[in-house]
């Protein structure tokens, strides 16, 4: 009797259950898209470090096998490898594993890469952001080659490249799904959102030097910043130093759909990150009907309402030249859905 085809996510990652929607929405959205385009081909997830427990669970039906790895010493995590292995194994014995998937270039494209040769299945590693930069020691230990391996934009396809010589075959960004939004630009009472961890590598300290200059020819601006980190407190200090305290604000975390809502009622989205794979936020933002400033240019090609600064100078003339001269409407910029991307992570499956 013939075994039933399976494709085998491994991530770091995944919620813990239907309501956990801020652990990793992009891989949510993926999932839920593979399985509403091919329902006879079963996805299963091995979740490396999170959620905070061993054990397995079904997240709107497809079966997750958590392993927690996340605070195990050196040690522990060896024998966790094993525990992982001997999981991979238990779910090639019983089912046909169509193709193995990783995401990010860490545990799990070590262990999967060496799984999928040992065991002759098609095998796919998606670089999804810092797993491209250099120093990255999985990205010599795991089994790639171009031919497996996917950049989630083509700026990781270029640093992966230059980093590690490997130039991968594809540049697959995660899409982002379509949501009811605000069509009127001027109606959205927010000026500029900014969304991310509060963390070095997102530079909201230059975000904020930016909302200070625009700040002086726009003294109502009205600002926004979502997310929480380890830069909170600084963060905080510099807008009250700046006297910005009237035009900032700092939400901290904020649930995934309440900020698809914020992202509809803003009028531009600052990206201040230094370094960035395809930022969901970004997307969303765009897909909102935000007009986009960043300094990172993530594809190659020219995205609509998507502009790139050079310096914090040139990212404020930016958004000042936006709200002074704004459009008359909004218009809704999509150029990667997430259907397109499930539909091509099931085409190279299905090879």
């Amino acid at each position: 009797m013939a075994k039933e085809k399976i494709i085998l996510l491994l991530t770091p990652a995944f919620p813990a259950h239907e309501q956990d929607w801020n652990w990793l929405p992009v891989l949510q959205r993926l999932t839920l898209s593979m399985q509403a385009i091919d329902a006879d081909l079963p996805v299963k997830l091995i979740s490396f470090s999170y959620p905070y427990q061993n054990k397995t669970y079904f997240w709107n039906g497809m079966e997750v096998f958590s392993m927690n790895l996340m605070h195990l010493n050196k040690v522990q995590r060896l024998l966790a490898w094993c525990k992982i292995w001997k999981q991979m194994r238990a779910l090639n014995q019983q089912y046909q594993i169509q193709s193995m998937v990783s995401f990010w270039i860490a545990e799990t494209s070590l262990l999967g890469s060496w799984f999928a040769w040992w065991h002759r299945i098609p095998f796919y590693a998606w670089i999804c952001g810092q797993d491209a930069k250099p120093g990255n020691r999985f990205a010599r230990l795991s089994k790639l080659k171009p031919a497996n391996c996917i950049a989630i934009s083509d700026f990781i396809s270029d640093g992966f490249e230059q980093h590690y010589g490997i130039r991968p075959m594809q540049t697959i960004p995660f899409g982002v799904s379509p949501t009811p939004t605000n069509t009127h630009f001027n109606n959205r009472p927010i000026d500029i959102i900014g969304v991310g961890s509060l963390k070095p590598l997102k530079q909201f300290h230059l975000f904020i030097e930016v909302v200070a200059l625009i700040q002086q020819q726009h003294p109502h601006l009205k600002v926004l910043i979502c997310g929480s980190g380890e830069l909170h407190d600084a963060l905080l200090e510099m807008i009250l130093e700046k006297g910005l305290e009237h035009n900032v604000q700092l939400l901290g975390e904020v649930m995934h759909h309440e900020t698809i809502q914020l992202l509809s009622q803003s009028k531009i989205i600052l990206h201040s990150s230094n370094y960035e794979g395809m930022s969901a936020a970004c997307l969303e933002g765009l897909e909102a009907g935000c007009q986009l400033i960043s300094f990172v240019k993530s594809m190659h090609t020219e995205i609509d309402h998507w502009q790139i600064a050079s310096s914090v100078e040139d990212m404020a003339q930016k958004a000042m030249t936006i709200l002074d001269h704004p459009p008359a409407a909004t218009k809704r910029v999509m150029p990667y859905s997430i259907y397109q991307t499930a539909t091509k992570v099931l085409e190279f499956s299905n090879r």
